[in-house]
């Protein structure tokens, strides 16, 4: 591998000991089709069930991992992922199961080579091309949660949660930088840093297999929304003074 490859991939991992080798075989198919320089950084955090072992083992000579010896939650481990990847400029962002097609790496990338203005590909669940195999409840959660996010505030994408995400990296750095939110609600603040940094975003659909090993639950959305109202309280001010 080059020292200085042209996309970084970067995966934040807890509890996916079971699925996380079939994740990586996938992405590392697609990816080597396109003939491109490239890394995978798969943070483990917290590993419960052994998941650096099953990364250890594996012969890829394009893989590093890094784990956290506690949970700090998923904002985090994207943050530190980020910090450590070696791209200056292509930084992908996926989650650790297979819920998400690799293949939509291949569609992200060809959109910000021909689009230099463009700074961030994201995949959205409610594009009209994208195709949802998830329960009712996941569909009403998605779209109860996109709602409150267009009331909240003016990202003008459809929603911000689908875990893919494809930028440049000189966006994706500064973003990081300034990321506060350790959890699940850090998607909206990525994009919303992202918007402040002049960051154009270019959504595109996905093919959505939603699968058990979802580390997705009522805690966790509760979590979500008691970020996403700590996010808007600190935008709100910052929009009353004017920054």
């Amino acid at each position: 591998m080059q020292l200085k490859p042209d996309l970084s991939v970067v995966i934040p991992s807890f509890g996916k000991a079971k699925v996380i080798e079939e994740t990586l075989n996938a992405i590392l198919s697609e990816l080597q089709e396109l003939q491109i320089e490239f890394e995978i950084v798969v943070v483990v955090d917290g590993d419960n069930d052994a998941t650096s072992k099953v990364l250890g083992d594996l012969q890829m000579k394009q893989l590093r991992f890094h784990v956290n010896p506690i949970n700090c939650g998923k904002g985090s481990a994207i943050k530190t992922g980020v910090a450590l990847a070696k791209s200056e400029k292509y930084c992908a962002l996926l989650d650790a199961d297979l819920d998400l097609s690799p293949e939509t790496i291949r569609q992200a990338l060809e959109v910000l080579d021909k689009n230099p203005d463009i700074g961030l590909v994201l995949g959205s669940k409610f594009h009209p091309d994208s195709v949802n195999n998830y329960s009712f409840i996941r569909r009403l959660q998605s779209r109860t949660y996109s709602i409150l996010v267009k009331v909240l505030f003016n990202l003008g994408v459809s929603e911000t949660q689908t875990g893919f995400k494809v930028g440049r990296m000189n966006f994706m750095k500064r973003a990081m930088y300034e990321l506060k939110t350790d959890g699940f609600a850090y998607d909206l603040e990525l994009l919303l840093r992202l918007k402040d940094a002049g960051c154009k975003f270019f959504e595109t659909p996905v093919v959505l297999n939603h699968g058990s090993n979802t580390t997705v639950n009522f805690k966790s959305s509760f979590n979500a929304l008691s970020e996403t109202f700590k996010i808007q309280r600190s935008y709100q001010t910052k929009w009353k003074r004017g920054l």
